[in-house]
């Protein structure tokens, strides 16, 4: 089971550049049974290194180490779990130290202590690590619409164009230009506006695969991305969410219509900036000639 958390992918920002980043990643990276396996057998060498070193020295900090991996990488429970874990072994540690206190709840009161100081770094962590991640989250949507924007459209294509040249797979782009978003602009307002663009992105998203991906990338401007999708499987898709999205203007009382330029890539050198731009222009040829039009090209 990959681990799907994204907290590696978050430090980027700022302050948080200070932790050893390569570090951070490479447990991203990895399943979650690896970070939890690290984490309990991290647990188990401190306490036994704890043991063997004597009251005397204290590596209260080493026990800090699989609480944080499970807050940064795991969940809240995980990171729970470890504390009341390592607070555990805390206190056997102490106890097995035969260390003489006047009172033998002493090692539970400094096991308490202890996990109090676990609970606290682990709470402060995971509401770091929330914030940053909701921070990236929100960079990568478009704020009118809700959808991925270019940056995240980028992103995204870069994965896709990965696995396609390692499978050998075709896929497609698709650049959709609203028709007459600007008077509708003039004459409505931008509030209108972008009830239209909201609209848009809802009817295509709706019609399009769960893989697929749409993103806001201008005023009136969207992007479309199809993964295994020759041109004949992309025709037939395309021209359904065209189909949809005249039902939905035309109930709607919008008169707008849409040009598209699309474009299948079937080798594996094709370059997504390249590919782009050339949906764009295939969309302009669109336009130019008429508007309400498709343009199709393969590469």
């Amino acid at each position: 089971m990959r681990n799907n958390n994204t907290f590696g992918q978050a430090l980027n920002i700022g302050f948080v550049e200070k932790i050893p980043m390569r570090l951070v990643k490479y447990f991203s990276s990895k399943s979650i049974y690896f970070v939890i396996c690290f984490s309990f057998v991290s647990l188990l060498i401190v306490s036994m290194l704890d043991y063997v070193t004597g009251y005397e020295t204290t590596l209260i900090l080493f026990y800090l180490v699989p609480v944080i991996s499970a807050s940064l990488l795991l969940n809240k429970n995980w990171a729970i779990a470890f504390s009341i874990l390592g607070t555990l072994l805390v206190v056997i540690v102490e106890l097995l130290s035969q260390n003489i206190y006047s009172s033998v709840f002493i090692a539970f009161w400094n096991g308490l202590a202890v996990f109090g100081v676990f609970l606290t770094v682990s709470g402060i962590l995971i509401v770091l690590r929330n914030s940053l991640l909701k921070e990236q989250k929100l960079a990568r949507l478009d704020m009118v619409t809700g959808i991925s924007n270019s940056r995240h459209f980028y992103e995204l294509a870069s994965i896709e164009m990965s696995r396609a040249r390692r499978y050998k797979r075709a896929f497609t782009v698709v650049y959709v230009d609203v028709d007459n978003f600007k008077k509708v602009n003039d004459d409505m307002g931008h509030d209108k506006g972008d009830d239209l663009l909201r609209l848009i992105a809802a009817t295509i998203k709706k019609n399009i695969r769960v893989n697929d991906i749409v993103s806001r990338v201008g005023g009136d401007e969207f992007i479309l991305l199809f993964p295994e999708t020759d041109k004949g499987k992309a025709k037939s898709t395309i021209e359904t969410v065209f189909k949809k999205l005249k039902i939905v203007m035309f109930n709607k009382k919008w008169k707008v219509t849409f040009s598209a330029g699309v474009i299948t890539c079937l080798t594996a050198h094709c370059d997504i900036q390249k590919i782009i731009k050339a949906a764009d222009a295939q969309m302009y040829y669109a336009k130019k000639h008429g508007k309400n039009k498709i343009k199709y090209c393969v590469l």
